[in-house]
């Protein structure tokens, strides 16, 4: 290990000192909290010397340690969860009705206290900062007002697109078997076979189902194997995709398709446009 020389007071002298790791323990918050600690020491008498830069090092590791234990938000989890919201640190301060200096000790190390935490952990459900915001946006700036609901809008829809994903891979089988052609649904590959025939014709959204069934069955009765891995349902009008009111509105958040409404005799339907 590298030598760097310090100033020991054992030997009144500048020593090259040595570091070392031992097991030592910190009290944080009335625990005792053990960690590997880096220790310096002096490599011609041998004795312990002290070096503020390693005690800083092995007590936050001490709270490192207290936090995994009980639940804390470490400094980085507390920006991270503050600019996913584009809030500086006195604004969330503000919104919190909390001191404006408290996100920042938070933030350089401090240990929140547990009423703190609470709150910060529960900020990460947007339903919760949005309450926050209605309860108390008087304490921000127009600015700082308009940045946090455009924020949590855009929070919404990707916690919708994510509920989505949740709900098709909760619904659909993603393993192969024979009621989705062997082949694990892919949606890409749905998405794909959509904006192929939305190219070629007026896709309307029921022609469209009838051409993803044919597609597949198609492919399996010559392949063994589905193109999409999508489960079709037996449906009044005949076979549709399982699910597909979700898996279209998954296909346009995620802008793969557009979805107009469009007059078709006396009545009106639903017509596909490839959006890639």
């Amino acid at each position: 290990m590298a030598l760097r020389c310090r100033y020991c007071p054992h030997c009144d002298t500048e020593r090259n000192t040595k570091v070392i790791r031992r097991r030592e323990t910190y009290p944080v918050r009335g625990e005792d909290i053990v960690v590997e600690a880096r220790i310096a020491l002096c490599t011609f008498c041998g004795e312990e010397i002290l070096d503020e830069g390693l005690d800083s090092l092995n007590l936050k590791n001490a709270y490192d340690v207290y936090r995994t234990k009980h639940g804390i938000l470490s400094p980085e989890d507390i920006v991270r969860l503050r600019k996913e919201y584009g809030l500086s640190q006195r604004a969330l301060a503000r919104l919190l009705s909390w001191g404006e200096a408290t996100i920042s000790r938070y933030e350089t190390g401090a240990l929140p206290d547990t009423a703190h935490n609470l709150v910060l952990k529960s900020l990460r459900n947007p339903q919760v900062m949005q309450y926050y915001f209605n309860a108390n946006q008087v304490a921000l700036t127009p600015r700082e007002r308009e940045r946090l609901e455009r924020r949590l809008w855009e929070v919404r829809s990707q916690s919708l697109l994510e509920d989505l994903h949740d709900l098709l891979e909760t619904n659909i089988s993603q393993r192969p078997s024979i009621l989705n052609g062997f082949r694990a649904f892919d949606i890409n590959r749905l998405a794909h076979m959509t904006i192929y025939f939305a190219k070629r014709m007026k896709l309307w959204k029921t022609m469209l189902m009838k051409l993803l069934f044919y597609s597949d069955f198609n492919h399996f009765d010559r392949y063994a194997l589905s193109i999409s891995g999508g489960i079709y349902a037996r449906l009044p009008r005949g076979p549709a995709l399982d699910k597909y009111q979700y898996i279209l509105g998954l296909m346009e958040d995620e802008g793969y398709i557009e979805i107009r409404e469009e007059p078709i005799g006396r009545f009106e339907g639903e017509v596909i446009y490839p959006l890639t």
